[in-house]
């Protein structure tokens, strides 16, 4: 996209946004500039009114000063105005979490705690992957008295890229085929998966791709009893997965992988074949 325009309401709050964390006076008036700039060009852009609402409280939590002509606002007069910003973001769009995790912010800090604990939790009901949110609602959590909750959304914010692991740990094990170095690099992503504080456990699209670099590292190796505990990993690990999941077979992997080249999908099949999953 092109930089912020006079006419773009959408990239004058993205380059507010991007100002986050405020460091220095500097960025917090670029922030608030924007996000004015983007309430001119578009008052139905409900995340303009959320961020602006948001920035204001934080100008009293951080000691910015705000522009003209709330520059001599006290902080409970800017509190108030914060409000309203949020309550506006919400109302424009209620089915965006921002605009409940801004209106929680605020709230948390007029001391309204149940208001506050009420927003972050639908914010979270509709995006339950944000990192930022996850962390946030944990610093409302521990101000409300619950650090228990606090730790287990920090440990949630955690393991949110985790599938990210995941992905690369599947795209190693292809790169396998022609160097088989991949597979311990596969492994080293996907086992920090499984031992997440807090987890305990495997996801089963994990399981069933460290099934298939077990089976197919055993079937490579050239210690016998080295061959021996790669292949009890690979079949322990299929074991685990069929607990979870009972489409592991043969043929659903066949059928639900649209991989382009044969010789990626045989790859993948005889890994689990070896693994000894069931036709």
């Amino acid at each position: 996209m092109a930089n912020a325009s006079p006419d773009n309401a959408y990239e004058h709050w993205r380059e507010g946004a991007k100002q986050f964390p405020i460091n220095n006076q500097k960025e917090f008036n670029t922030a608030i500039r924007h996000f004015k700039q983007a309430i001119r060009l578009d008052a139905s852009f409900a995340r303009s009114h959320g961020w602006l609402g948001y920035s204001y409280a934080i100008s009293v939590v951080d000691g910015w000063k705000l522009p003209k002509p709330d520059h001599s606002l006290k902080p409970a007069q800017i509190l108030d105005k914060a409000l309203q910003l949020a309550e506006k973001a919400v109302e424009l769009d209620p089915g965006d979490y921002d605009t409940f995790w801004a209106r929680g912010y605020v709230r948390l800090h007029r001391k309204e705690a149940a208001e506050a604990q009420s927003n972050f939790e639908t914010a979270r009901r509709l995006n339950v992957s944000n990192r930022d949110l996850l962390v946030e609602n944990a610093d409302e959590r521990v101000y409300a008295g619950d650090p228990d909750k606090a730790v287990e959304l920090i440990m949630r914010a955690l393991r949110v890229p985790d599938w990210y692991r995941w992905t690369l740990g599947w795209a190693y094990y292809f790169k396998a085929r022609t160097d088989p170095v991949y597979y311990d690099l596969a492994i080293r992503e996907l086992e920090q998966i499984c031992e997440q504080p807090g987890e305990g456990k495997c996801p089963a699209e994990v399981l069933v791709i460290m099934a298939a670099i077990y089976a197919q590292k055993a079937h490579i190796a050239q210690d016998q009893a080295e061959k021996k505990r790669l292949q009890k990993l690979a079949e322990d690990k299929r074991k685990a997965f069929r607990k979870l999941r009972e489409t592991g077979t043969l043929r659903h992997f066949e059928q639900t992988n649209p991989f382009k080249r044969a010789e990626d999908r045989k790859h993948l099949i005889e890994g689990l074949k070896r693994a000894k999953f069931p036709r």
